[in-house]
């Protein structure tokens, strides 16, 4: 596995006396991804899912639109690996790579979400998931690991028998006082916990909790007072001004048109439908969104020539959408010169520049089809 990865030559020794195996490619494997070898840790597994429920599908489906339902698996795991790293992602990727544009990164909500199904644990044969490459020795450290984690569990569950002990009979006496109208500590704190309860002290200080841990939420919660029917996200007004280095990324199509209704939480942008040029830092950004404007509007054109809802309440319903304009609105396999477009990798500005060229009459046609 060594001469393979260095690519050394042993002619007369190579496939005689030293030949291929899979467990040792594995192996090195783990060497390489720079897991301790004299630790249990090397038996690892890579970032998971503990379970893969109906938002770990959505989500895939958001962050890998189109993938193949073969590909599904690999997807998830991609994902997981994805999440797990969100926070090294953040702190040492340049802050305008295009993977912040995606839902991961553009809706904490999700991220959030999925931080807290994401793991790296050891090996889990009911998910068939199963460490290679792990030396003998690595295996006993790993058991010795488990029979440690199962006596701390011991130790927890006895020290939580005996205050659960100590409770009973505190309330056991507290129960005897009472009957003797005597006055308790328990009765006394119960009694004023109702009273503040029923006042609404406790919804007070949980909105400021989330307040405290959510700044932005004080600015939805002021620029939404007295407005009612909200009929979609990301539609509150904005307090903040657009920051000077906010630029127009080249994007896929799918994810400029998130952008344009959901904008980009984590950096305070809201949806760039609710952007106006004269607000952009400067006049190449705001050329690069009068045209991004432009191809969402011809987007909408034919998604209400399709009848199709124009508010959106989720990304799901947003990525619906497109995935029937875009249908639609397929541009040709190959340029005027014959040279092959891969659609997967496009983005917005070559839409862009397809429907306001060679395009043109074929959109105006489009709009004038009956579908």
């Amino acid at each position: 596995a060594i001469h393979l990865r260095a690519g050394w030559n042993m002619p007369g020794v190579q496939d005689t006396y030293v030949r291929f195996e899979s467990a040792g490619d594995r192996h090195v494997g783990r060497f390489v991804s720079g897991l301790p070898s004299e630790d249990a840790k090397f038996a690892i597994l890579p970032p998971n899912f503990q379970e893969r429920d109906e938002i770990v599908e959505k989500s895939v489906q958001l962050v890998f639109p189109g993938i193949p339902g073969n590909l599904n698996r690999v997807a998830e795991f991609c994902l997981a690996s994805l999440v797990f790293h969100s926070s090294f992602i953040r702190e040492y990727t340049n802050k305008t790579h295009r993977v912040f544009k995606s839902p991961l990164f553009t809706q904490p909500d999700l991220l959030q979400e999925l931080v807290k199904k994401v793991s790296c644990s050891f090996e889990r044969p009911e998910k068939g998931l199963k460490a290679t490459g792990v030396l003998p020795h690595v295996t006993i450290l790993w058991k010795f690991q488990c029979l440690q984690a199962q006596q701390v569990e011991v130790v927890d569950v006895v020290k939580k028998a005996k205050r659960e002990i100590v409770n009973d009979l505190v309330q056991e006496l507290e129960r005897r006082a009472l009957a003797n109208n005597s006055v308790t500590y328990h009765g006394l704190s119960e009694s004023i916990s109702r009273s503040l309860k029923k006042v609404g002290v406790d919804e007070m200080v949980s909105k400021l909790k989330r307040i405290i841990e959510r700044p932005e939420l004080l600015t939805e919660t002021q620029a939404t007072a007295g407005k009612e029917n909200v009929e979609m996200p990301g539609t509150a007004l904005w307090s903040g001004i657009i920051p000077p280095d906010f630029t127009i990324e080249d994007v896929s199509p799918r994810t400029a048109w998130q952008l344009w209704h959901f904008g980009d939480v984590p950096r305070k942008i809201p949806p760039y439908k609710c952007l106006r040029g004269c607000q952009m830092p400067n006049r190449t950004v705001a050329k690069a969104f009068s045209k991004l404007k432009t191809l969402m509007m011809k987007f909408k054109k034919v998604a209400q020539k399709l009848n199709l809802a124009y508010t959106f309440r989720s990304l799901e319903d947003c990525n619906s959408v497109f995935s029937q304009v875009s249908e639609m609105m397929k541009i040709r396999d190959r340029t005027l010169h014959q040279r092959k477009r891969r659609r997967a990798q496009l983005s917005w500005r070559t839409y862009y520049n397809y429907w306001m060229g060679e395009g043109k009459e074929v959109y105006e046609d489009l709009l004038k089809q009956s579908l």
